[in-house]
């Protein structure tokens, strides 16, 4: 069974030798789309409406996790330091190959105030990596931080603070899935 990274597609090409019809041969190709370069998406700014990742000064968190393509090469979105106030509402990462990567935990923040949880993930594999998670909630069960179903997280010089929920799934809530953490 091929990992969720590594698809393969087939391309046929028919070749000629000398423009001469009967010296043709179909020779079939392999791609390996794992190891295409990951696509780059940077924020550009800390405010959290649609934004357009085409306009300089107008990549928004939201519009950047728009454009990941679950079907397309891994996506690393880096984000500037500062605080993503969600405003109420889980940001969705698509059932992808996912990085989000901040300035630094002390520097780039995922704020929910109180009044929502953070991310929410069903599927694919999403690794965070030097930010911090604050102040997310949910009523119920789930993660205040992250709530993540069928999905392999990794977390990497992340700060988990001051997130609850009041079922099970204070900061992290995982269901069929994997976790790591580093540094």
């Amino acid at each position: 069974m091929r990992s969720p990274r590594t698809r393969r597609s087939i391309v046929s090409v028919l070749l000629t030798s000398a423009g001469l019809c009967a010296a043709t041969a179909v020779v079939t190709v392999l791609v390996d789309r794992a190891a295409a370069a990951p696509t780059v998406i940077t924020v550009d700014t800390t405010t959290m409406g649609p934004g357009d990742c085409a306009v300089i000064g107008s990549c928004t968190l939201p519009a950047a996790l728009a454009a990941v393509s679950p079907s397309g090469p891994s996506t690393r979105i880096v984000l500037p330091a500062g605080t993503f106030a969600l405003g109420g509402t889980a940001l969705v990462v698509p059932a992808a190959d996912v990085t989000i990567t901040g300035a630094s935990a002390a520097s780039t923040v995922l704020d929910g105030a109180r009044t929502s949880g953070l991310l929410r993930l069903s599927g694919g594999t999403v690794s965070l990596t030097d930010l911090t998670l604050a102040d997310g909630f949910v009523e119920d069960s789930g993660g205040g931080a992250v709530f993540a179903t069928d999905t392999a997280l990794s977390l990497t010089r992340v700060t988990v603070r001051d997130n609850g929920a009041t079922g099970d799934g204070g900061a992290i809530g995982l269901v069929n899935g994997s976790l790591r953490l580093d540094g």
